[in-house]
Formats: structure tokens, sequence, C-alpha cells
């Protein structure tokens, strides 16, 4: 709820046991958080020396750097009340009601088994590894020298085996979404609320913002940076699908270090089993799995734009899909446009890789 409204509403979960809303004045996060962890310390009847886990989870469009708020007050209050720090932290996107800014917290006793089930390997797009997790932080944080010698890794051979995610790029897909957002809104005002373009342009100047701080030599970190700007900067459900595709693809980075195809394809069956949307339906969808499918057969990149772009046009005539999306309620009867008009997600990705494919070709001419 926006902050002038002054009331909060806590939903407190502790495993199965639902203790109900909460009904309480404004506070600042701090102060909540306490409240919170304090309930459920005693429903969980931890004591000193307890193991425990924490989950902060995001319910659709609160920003990660809010998240991290609550987490760092919540591992202060754990550590004060059972003298030792959560030993998984989980924080992210991961049950959501839509696009409803706000959080909620999960403590879970720990023991062998549920740290066996908790790390156990899952393709699940949202699913994030504990923070607290050594694998993380040696991901994140690696020595440029091999720990079995005192020998110099050649980190330039290591470097330039990474997939290297250009900044020009970026920037051009992000101008490119910029200078459309009328042409999106105008499509969205027959396609939904009439406010895709706002929001997708919105992301874009985020990214433009923040990208020269990206470590733009490892794709995994710059998804990452990526998706950080979506959450922080795009409500609504196609912000939600979006960071779901991009974190998705960060996953399998993370992985397969070069593996821009399977990251591309990862993505995408994320969008599809998050948004419940198929090819067809008149989604993003239909201009990103034709391109997809170039890609995979080993086509060129300029093969791809024509098969997004054709995808994107066939949205044009496609009929509506009452479970995924109905055209805007202002146009009915005499009121709807003569022309047909495409889904703008899926034209806002085909302007993206026409983007990509326009600044090489004009650095080849050159």
């Amino acid at each position: 709820r926006p902050l002038k409204q002054c009331r909060w509403f806590l939903c407190i979960f502790v495993m199965r046991f639902l203790l109900g809303p909460i009904q309480c004045p404004w506070q600042k996060a701090d102060a909540l958080v306490e409240d919170v962890i304090t309930i459920l310390l005693k429903r969980l009847s931890a004591s000193e020396g307890d193991q425990i886990a924490l989950m902060v989870n995001g319910l659709g469009s609160t920003p990660e750097m809010e998240l991290m708020i609550i987490v760092r007050k919540a591992v202060m209050k754990l550590e004060a009340a059972t003298g030792r720090k959560p030993t998984r932290i989980h924080v992210g996107t991961f049950m959501t009601a839509l696009d409803r800014q706000g959080v909620s917290l999960t403590l879970c006793k720990m023991n062998s088994l549920r740290a066996e089930r908790l790390e156990a390997p899952t393709n699940a797009p949202a699913w994030r590894e504990s923070d607290t997790s050594v694998d993380i932080i040696e991901l994140e944080e690696a020595s440029p020298y091999n720990k079995l010698s005192t020998e110099p890794i050649a980190m330039q051979c290591v470097l330039e085996a990474l997939p290297v995610i250009r900044e020009d790029e970026i920037r051009a897909i992000c101008d490119a979404i910029v200078a459309a957002e009328p042409q999106l809104t105008e499509w969205d005002e027959f396609n939904g609320n009439g406010d895709y373009g706002h929001r997708i342009a919105r992301g874009a100047k985020e990214v433009l913002r923040r990208v020269e701080t990206f470590p733009l030599k490892s794709a995994a970190a710059t998804f990452k940076q990526i998706a950080e700007c979506i959450s922080s900067s795009m409500e609504g459900t196609c912000g939600a699908l979006l960071e779901i595709g991009i974190r998705a693809g960060q996953s399998c980075l993370t992985k397969k270090k070069t593996d821009l195809c399977g990251a591309f394809k990862v993505g995408c069956d994320a969008i599809r089993l998050a948004g419940g949307a198929e090819e067809g339906m008149r989604t993003m969808l239909d201009a990103m799995m034709p391109a997809l499918r170039v890609i995979e057969e080993g086509g060129s990149l300029e093969e791809a734009v024509v098969a997004a772009e054709a995808g994107a046009e066939a949205t044009k005539i496609m009929e509506w899909h009452a479970e995924i999306r109905k055209p805007s309620d202002c146009f009915s009867g005499e009121n709807i446009p003569t022309n047909p008009i495409p889904d703008p997600g899926a034209m806002a990705f085909a302007i993206s890789i026409r983007a990509v494919h326009d600044l090489r070709t004009t650095e080849l001419s050159n």
C-alpha cells in the first residue's frame, strides 16, 4: 500500500500456521520487522542456539533494495534473540500477488533433512539459492589465484572465454525502447491498460542510468544487474515477467558461462511458465519464440530479427485469450480501430533485437 495510507496489513506465516491479519499504524521498516520477527520466533518456539533459515519474499513489485532493508533488520533481530545469524537466507520474489507492494517473512528451524531439500537442484526459475551460500560468495568474489598453488591463473584466457556483454548494445536496446514509448503506449491502449510503454521505458531508463557500473565481463552478473534495474523500476505484470525471464537466464549463465542461447531459451520457458501463455496467444512470446528457433538452428542475427518481427506482426490477427488479457474496455463497438493492433510486448522485443542488429550492421559498414 502507498505510504500515505498509513496502515499496514501483515499476513504472517510460520511454516503451515496462519496467524491471521494484524492491522497496525504505519511504522518504519525496522519497527515492523522487529514486531513480526518477535511474533514468528514465539510461534516457532525458537531458543538460543537454534539454527534458523530466513526467507524474505517480495509480493511482486517491491524493489530488491527494500527487501535488503528488511533482511538487515531481520538478521539483527534473529542474532540478538538466538545468539547466531540465520544459517540460510533466501531473498527474492518467490510467491507474489501480481504487482502488489509488500513483503512476507518466513522462518524455519533447520535440520540436516531440511537443509538437504533446500539445497536440492531445481529448474524452478524464481528459486534463488541462499545468499549465505559459500558457492555464491566464491562466484561473486573469485580469487585470481589457483587455490591449489601460488601460480596466477591466466586471467586473460578466462575472460576471453566468457561472453562479453557490450555496453553499446545495451544502450542501443534501451534507446530504441525509450524512443518507441509513445507507439507502445498507443498499442497498449487497445491491448491492455495503456501503460505498457511508460512502464518498459522507465525500466530502460533505469538500465541506462546504471549501465556504466555493470560487470560486463560476466554475462551472469550483467543479467543480475539488469534484473535488479527492472525490479526497482518496472511495476505490473510486464516487469515481473521480464525480471523472471532475465533471472532465469542469469541462473543458466552461472552454470554455463558462455551459453547465451541457453539463457535465452531458459528465459523464454520461465516467462511461459510464470505467465501461463504460449506462442499464438498474443504476447511477447510470439516474437521471442520464432527468434529462439532461428538461433537454435544456427541462423544469423538478421534471420532472427526477421522472425521476431514477423511474429510480432502476426499478433495483429491473433484471437484474444481472456485468461491472459482482454482488450481495453474503451474500445468497443464503433470505437474499435480499423487497423489491426499488434501486441506491444511482442513489438518491444522485435524493436530490441532490431536495435542490436542495426548497431552491428552500422559497425560493419564503417
